[in-house]
């Protein structure tokens, strides 16, 4: 794109589609009548409870999704082998506007566009036909597919499972948003940088 490098292009274009994403979401919501629904999902009272929201329940989230993927993580192993994880084109010696543009992507914008479309949309309109348990499960496994690799697919349904569980118990979108990009940032930094 515009003389940018392959890693640039990619990551530039990935932040540009992620981008999309949120505002069809909120049309399908708006085309859904359930527009009021987000804004409930995403109100914070009261500092108590934003401090909640934002900081003590998405600890607590991460590392039970952290206890999860350990154990996820031997069975996978002991069943198919060590996976590798996929190639995102981006390591420490990458240029810093790489670097910039992967994090953006992935630890910022790609968890706002994620839980929106799959905590905030797809959970609740399959939920509205087969109940909590089933939206749960399907959204989760929808959020897993979106993902690459067989390891990736297992880890991210998990995830779905565990963010989906959290949207529903608490009734806000905040836990799962910052638990997804506490995640993703530990991901990526461990994994790739």
């Amino acid at each position: 794109i515009l003389g940018m490098s392959f890693e640039v292009s990619l990551w530039f274009s990935a932040l540009v589609a992620y981008a999309v994403v949120i505002p069809i979401t909120l049309l399908f919501l708006h085309y859904d009548g359930d527009l009021s629904s987000i804004r409930r999902m995403l109100r914070l009272e009261t500092p108590k409870k934003a401090a909640l929201l934002l900081a003590g329940i998405p600890l607590i989230v991460t590392i039970m999704e952290l206890i999860l993927n350990l154990i996820y993580g031997f069975a996978y192993i002991g069943a198919f082998g060590e996976p590798s994880p996929p190639d995102i084109g981006v390591t420490w010696e990458s240029s810093t506007l790489s670097i910039v543009l992967v994090l953006l992507t992935t630890v910022i914008i790609g968890p706002i566009a994620e839980e929106l479309m799959f905590r905030g949309y797809v959970l609740d309109s399959i939920r509205k036909i087969h109940g909590d348990v089933l939206g749960i499960i399907l959204s989760a496994l929808l959020f897993g597919m979106i993902h690459f690799g067989a390891y990736t697919v297992g880890m991210a349904t998990l995830g779905g499972v565990l963010y989906g569980y959290i949207r529903m118990k608490t009734g806000s979108l905040w836990p799962s948003v910052v638990s997804h990009m506490i995640w993703n940032a530990m991901a990526m930094v461990a994994t790739y940088l």
